[in-house]
């Protein structure tokens, strides 16, 4: 189901930082101009994403600091040298995926196809 966001020029001023479609709650974010939007809720154990940091093309939960690449979703595993850290991705960080919802843009308007 395609749903209407808000404008590129909010999107992209952060005038709109995230919005709700039934009971979820989404989280806008535009950098470089892509614009991307996720689940408000982390998929480890379900942070608010709203308060999340970006640190280069990642999101970083600010339950527990895991990073989340605007790429592809996948947690980063790199540099990983903390046994807390450690201990969380192995009880299945396979699991652990960000969800990007497709985002099209259609005359000054921004969409996204939620399920």
């Amino acid at each position: 189901m395609k749903v209407l966001v808000g404008s590129e020029f909010d999107i992209k001023n952060h005038f709109i930082d995230s919005f709700t479609h039934g009971a979820r709650t989404y989280v806008v974010y535009s950098n470089r101009n892509r614009i991307y939007v996720f689940d408000s809720k982390c998929p480890h154990a379900n942070g608010d994403l709203r308060a999340a940091s970006y640190d280069g093309g990642f999101v970083v939960c600010p339950s527990h600091g895991l990073r989340f690449s605007l790429k592809n979703g996948e947690v980063d595993t790199n540099e990983i040298e903390d046994d807390f850290m450690k201990s969380i991705l192995a009880k299945g960080v396979d699991k652990m995926r960000l969800k990007l919802l497709q985002v099209t843009i259609e005359k000054g308007n921004v969409y996204v196809e939620l399920d």
